[in-house]
């Protein structure tokens, strides 16, 4: 992996076989771009690639703060959500991609970004997800999944 540094309009990295600097203006390639099908672990999303004469630099992403910015999406995510449900009994497997790609680049794991998703759907509809979907098939006496009350909410493990 390179150590990136910027200097007179070039990204210089310092790597393994010295110095390599490309144009500042060069736009990186995700890791899913560079490693087009293929399934990568969710590590792999903080990397970035640049193409060289010498061949690809690694570079790892900047990982930026949790903001308010954050937390509203979550709320856009959790708005768009009891939507689908109210509308079709279910919430979409786009709700886990937002939230995924929400947390992607930031300090917060994606395992407590779909615990702060839950946390922000509770607050804003008193329910989870689940809760919801399970009402919504009880009064069309649908088959409901065996949850238990606190499921969709972070769980500590039992001793």
């Amino acid at each position: 992996m390179a150590d990136e540094q910027k200097k007179d309009g070039l990204k210089m990295f310092e790597t393994k076989q010295g110095l390599e600097s490309i144009p500042a203006s060069q736009k990186p390639i995700s890791s899913q771009e560079f490693f087009a099908n293929e399934r990568l672990p969710e590590e792999f999303n903080h990397f970035e690639f640049y193409q060289t004469n010498a061949g690809p630099i690694v570079n790892k992403k900047p990982i930026v703060p949790w903001t308010s910015e954050h937390d509203k999406k979550l709320e856009e995510i959790a708005t768009a959500a009891k939507h689908s449900i109210d509308q079709n009994g279910y919430y979409l497997r786009s709700t886990s991609r937002h939230i995924k790609s929400l947390a992607r680049g930031t300090e917060k794991p994606v395992q407590e970004a779909f615990d702060a998703f839950h946390e922000v759907f509770h607050d804003k509809y008193g329910q989870t997800p689940g809760q919801l979907v399970d009402e919504w098939r009880i009064a069309r006496n649908l088959p409901v999944s065996e949850r238990g009350p606190d499921q969709g909410f972070k769980q500590e493990p039992e001793m």
